[in-house]
This record gives structure tokens, C-alpha cells and sequence, in this order.
């Protein structure tokens, strides 16, 4: 009896660490994804000398590549990608009052399985990002 009550605590810890593992493990993945959804909306491509995404479904199909780098797994539907370009606004004697403005919003909506020693439940998440800028041409 005694055994039995002294490795209880230690079956206890070594339940919360897996328990732990695979929940924080998923909070990880989500966390570099809703990263990749923040350079993604900031079009970094473009300052680091890469091709920029000029279309809303080569955004959304590089969402989606990020998501599986990351082991999510996203339907199409649960994704929702905005690419808005309003133009510039010149004054009546030609100059130029505000710049061209880029405005990207990415969002997604998913859930995550976890799997504990015969139970299974999900993790619901909802990242998103936008992001709007001048375009400046020189």
C-alpha cells in the first residue's frame, strides 16, 4: 500500500507533462502560424527583394502552404483573405494628398485535435492579421 501511494504523485506528474506536451505543443503551431499570417499581410516578400503576391488566391494558397508547414490542418472555406487597393488622391493642382494604400486582412478558423490516452477533444482558433501601407514607387 504503501508503494502504491509513494509512485501515485509521480504517475500524476508524468500525466500533467503529457497532458502539457501535447496541449502546449498545438498553442506553439498556432503561434507560428498567426506569425506567418502577420508577415504574409505585410507583404515582407517585397522588402526582402522576392516576388511580391499579386492576387488574393496567391495569398490564400500561400496561407494555406503555411498552415500545412505547420501541421494545421485548414479547410478552404474557414479562410478568409482581403487585398483591397485604394488608389491615390490628387489635389485639384496635382499633387498628391494621399498615396495609393495596400490593405490585406487575413483570418482563419480552425480547430486542433488532441488526443489523451483515449480522450479526445479540440482547440478552436481564430488567428488573424491585417496590414495597410503607402505603395510608394520612386
Amino acid at each position: 500500500m504503501r508503494k502504491v501511494v509513494s509512485i501515485l504523485p509521480i504517475v500524476a506528474i508524468l500525466l500533467a507533462v503529457l497532458v502539457g506536451w501535447q496541449i502546449g505543443g498545438v498553442y506553439v503551431e498556432n503561434y507560428e502560424f498567426s506569425s506567418d499570417l502577420r508577415d504574409l499581410a505585410a507583404q515582407n516578400n517585397v522588402r526582402t527583394g522576392l516576388q511580391p503576391i499579386a492576387t488574393e488566391s496567391e495569398l490564400k494558397s500561400a496561407v494555406m502552404a503555411s498552415a500545412h508547414q505547420h501541421g494545421i490542418q485548414l479547410a478552404p472555406d474557414h479562410l478568409t483573405v482581403h487585398r483591397t487597393l485604394t488608389p491615390a488622391a490628387f489635389a485639384a493642382n496635382g499633387t498628391l494628398e494621399t498615396p495609393t494604400l495596400l490593405d490585406i486582412s487575413i483570418a482563419a478558423d480552425y480547430d486542433a485535435p488532441i488526443n489523451l490516452l483515449g480522450l479526445s477533444f479540440n482547440l478552436h482558433f481564430a488567428p488573424k492579421s491585417s496590414h495597410n501601407a503607402p505603395i510608394i514607387v520612386k
